[in-house]
């Protein structure tokens, strides 16, 4: 069997060369050559304009049934094809609309996801001539930050619908590492995108891979699949492209290689480079079971009231309410049958005065202690340490890091200080 080359598509195919004898298309086949391309382009120049556009469709027309027998086995007539030829060349003649003009300038650039997802652009670089083919994955957040990325080498890949799809299930590989939960996975494979948004039974080479990627969408709430062209996901396809001289898998890790950052921080106007004074140092978590203003009256004050606690003023509005914009609210909290409200005085008796080395000390007793517990066991203060994140990539990324089993609710208080309640 001859190799399906170049040469082999332009000259050399005998289901090309019937083709070619039913549209009449006279070519000159007594020549024995092994450069096929070279004798192709000297007769395709030798016809006339009108026979040139039934050469190239033809081509395009065939290239495209192949790839549907190969993969999804669709077999096909070459009368049917001949027909499906001179049809669309009529069109295409009798056609007056300026494809340029209705093109939409927003369909080339890369569009943020929703909140709370992640969108994970995907491709792969392959070549006939190496038997490895390079997945690669990129993540970013909502307000464009990269959440990371990730390179992967695949050994003996039979071509690049394979090599495509294997970069699709990477992405979701990557994701369950990363903890991600809601997912738009992109890429300029249409073949695949199209498998893994049919329905029908995938009936082509590819089906081992997309049943796989069924599986895996299992792990996560919610994964959307969407085509994008090749601009669009040129961030994406120069990460599969600069990691071809790496033989080992490669993550980052909220970052991603020097060259890809550089692209997104003047190609894209969503993202901000990952430089190395602007990486994330890391999140620090510190949790406070209670804190509370403690200041002592005037001298002239009653003994047994010596030292009182500042009220904690009451919320306009809850957590539930201010963070889901409900205008209702409700002053009292119900505990096993019993309201009670934010705010309580201290006896004599819950304070203890000492003094150490002349120091005065001051200490509470328990039931003190087991009020404050009581009320901020479900609180976590969170201080960011290095590069800020808003609140939506942090929320974001606690999700991935924490993996709760309910929604909280993150707050910014400010000075890089984020109050979340469970």
């Amino acid at each position: 069997m001859a190799p399906e080359d170049s040469h082999h598509l332009l000259w050399n195919c005998s289901i090309l060369r019937q083709l070619w004898d039913l549209l009449n298309l006279s070519f000159d086949f007594s020549v024995v050559t092994s450069d096929g391309k070279s004798q192709f382009v000297s007769s395709f120049l030798a016809f006339d304009q009108s026979s040139k556009k039934l050469i190239t469709i033809s081509l395009w027309a065939l290239w495209y049934k192949i790839n549907k027998l190969v993969n999804e086995g669709l077999n096909f007539r070459v009368h049917d094809l001949k027909g499906f030829v001179q049809s669309y060349a009529l069109k295409v003649s009798s056609s007056t609309i300026n494809v340029s003009s209705m093109k939409d300038p927003m369909n080339d650039l890369w569009q943020p996801p929703t909140a709370r997802s992640i969108k994970l652009n995907f491709d792969a670089s392959f070549s006939s001539t190496s038997d490895i083919s390079i997945l690669a994955v990129l993540a970013r957040d909502a307000e464009g930050q990269i959440m990371g990325a990730c390179t992967y080498p695949l050994m003996d890949v039979p071509d690049a619908f394979v090599a495509e799809a294997r970069a699709c299930e990477r992405a979701l590989y990557y994701a369950m590492d990363m903890g991600f939960r809601n997912l738009i996975v992109e890429g300029d494979s249409l073949t695949t995108i199209k498998k893994l948004n049919s329905h029908k039974d995938d009936k082509s080479i590819l089906r081992p891979i997309t049943q796989n990627i069924r599986v895996l969408e299992r792990s996560f709430e919610k994964v959307v699949y969407r085509f994008v062209p090749r601009e669009v996901n040129r961030a994406a396809h120069a990460l599969a492209m600069d990691d071809r001289h790496r033989n080992t898998a490669c993550f980052w890790v909220e970052d991603a290689p020097d060259p890809i950052a550089k692209l997104l921080s003047s190609k894209l106007p969503f993202c901000g480079s990952a430089s190395e004074g602007s990486r994330l140092e890391g999140i620090c978590l510190v949790i406070f079971l209670g804190f509370l203003k403690v200041r002592f009256k005037e001298s002239d004050a009653s003994p047994n009231d010596m030292m009182v606690v500042d009220p904690i003023p009451e919320p306009s509005l809850s957590w539930k309410d201010m963070l889901v914009g409900k205008e209702t609210l409700d002053l009292t909290n119900k505990n096993d049958g019993q309201h009670f409200v934010d705010s309580f005085a201290l006896t004599e008796q819950d304070v203890k005065k000492y003094f150490i080395d002349g120091v005065s000390s001051i200490d509470f007793l328990e039931r003190f202690y087991q009020l404050l517990e009581k009320e901020m066991s479900t609180y976590v203060v969170l201080k960011m340490l290095g590069r800020n994140l808003g609140i939506t990539t942090l929320q974001n990324r606690l999700y991935g890091i924490w993996r709760p089993s309910k929604p909280f609710q993150v707050m910014d208080i400010e000075n890089d200080y984020f109050l979340t309640k469970f």
